[in-house]
């Protein structure tokens, strides 16, 4: 079993997964604006308390879950582990080794596994810049039928 967070700028949503298959589900109203405001350890211990929540209504402990995979703000220099941007372009494979597997033992035991975003650089120059949601399509894009078009639309 793992845990899979995503992290915005105000709200921080954890899932318990086992395979491919959503057990259970937390959200809670902060993000990583919260550790700018109220500093990292305020931060933290709302992570952790959103972790021990998801653990105690599913009878688990921490030995229980691999790891936990987060992406959005949680990478950002403001969330839990600044982690730098992947330049462009990129697969969906190459962007799996890239992973960033740290420790945050004020929040928990479970190591993290920070999904990085992804920067374009033109002519030496930064061009673009995504972390959050837009990360999250690589979760979809085994999912789609390659031969047709697609749009895929995430508000956030």
């Amino acid at each position: 079993m793992y845990l899979a967070m995503d992290m915005g700028t105000s709200n921080t949503r954890v899932w318990l997964c086992e395979k491919n298959d959503i057990i259970d589900t937390q959200k809670e109203c902060f993000g990583a604006k919260l550790g700018k405001i109220d500093g990292k350890p305020i931060l933290f211990e709302r992570v952790k308390k959103l972790i021990l929540e998801i653990l105690r209504s599913n009878s688990l402990s921490e030995a229980d879950i691999e790891c936990i995979i987060t992406s959005g703000m949680s990478g950002s220099e403001i969330g839990l582990c600044e982690v730098p941007h992947v330049e462009l372009p990129e697969d969906v494979y190459t962007e799996a080794a890239k992973l960033y597997v740290t420790a945050i033992p004020e929040i928990t035991n479970i190591p993290f596994w920070f999904v990085p975003g992804l920067k374009k650089v033109v002519n030496g120059s930064l061009y673009d810049l995504m972390r959050g949601e837009e990360t999250e399509i690589f979760g979809i894009l085994p999912h789609i039928n390659k031969t047709s078009h697609t749009v895929i639309v995430l508000p956030g």
